[in-house]
């Protein structure tokens, strides 16, 4: 997965650009990570709309 510091994680959530270079890497490829992320948000979804 991806490890992210807490300051750049926020300004990825809020789709700003990062204030300086990153020192993240992956350990697995862009779209594996982006396909766990989608999972996350839709189960939190689906938690939300049903109210469980």
């Amino acid at each position: 997965m991806l490890l992210l510091e807490v300051n750049e994680a926020t300004h990825f959530m809020a789709g700003l650009p990062l204030p300086g270079p990153s020192a993240i890497r992956w350990t697995k490829s862009e779209d594996d990570v982006r396909s766990a992320w989608r999972g996350v948000v839709q189960a939190r979804q689906e938690h939300l709309h049903t109210g469980s």
